[in-house]
């Protein structure tokens, strides 16, 4: 588990001061949220779908913090309110940048590859969302690029 969950969402508003600080943030969501529960539900009530997404916001150029706030993404995704709450603070937008501008880098093609599949689970609004921001094209686009990795591709097609 996290431990202590505001002092954590805290920490991440301070850590976004520069892209690794950033970077080591989002990684440690990424781990926040996908151990517990109930660390999830805390961080999420504090504010941490808004600080993953204004991280990618901030640091779009940085390829290791996008790929570190997919993967937040992607395990913030298995609630179904919290699908909608990443839609409504930009989440789907700030993915399909991430693809465009780092279209080379396979760990963020797969990332949010799987982040977009995540927000799109039985979300027929996120579908239509992800359509219109042009992740349908960006998931083609990775799929074409990623040939040569197996779990690219099954991401992609998840």
């Amino acid at each position: 588990a996290c431990g202590t969950v505001p002092p954590c969402v805290a920490d991440m508003v301070r850590q976004l001061a520069d892209a690794t600080t950033a970077e080591m943030a989002t990684k440690a969501y990424r781990d926040c949220f996908a151990y517990s529960d109930d660390d999830r539900a805390q961080i999420v009530k504090a504010g941490g779908i808004h600080l993953v997404v204004a991280a990618m916001e901030k640091y779009h150029d940085s390829a290791a913090v996008q790929k570190e706030s997919c993967w937040a993404l992607i395990n913030l995704a298995v609630d179904d309110g919290n699908q909608i709450a990443i839609a409504m603070v930009g989440g789907i937008k700030a993915v399909v940048i991430a693809m465009r501008r780092h279209k080379w880098s396979v760990g963020i093609q797969e990332a949010a590859c799987a982040a977009l599949a995540n927000l799109s689970t039985n979300n027929n609004d996120n579908k239509i969302e992800i359509a219109e921001a042009g992740g349908i094209e960006a998931v083609v686009t990775a799929m074409h690029r990623l040939m040569d990795s197996a779990g690219g591709q099954e991401k992609a097609f998840a």
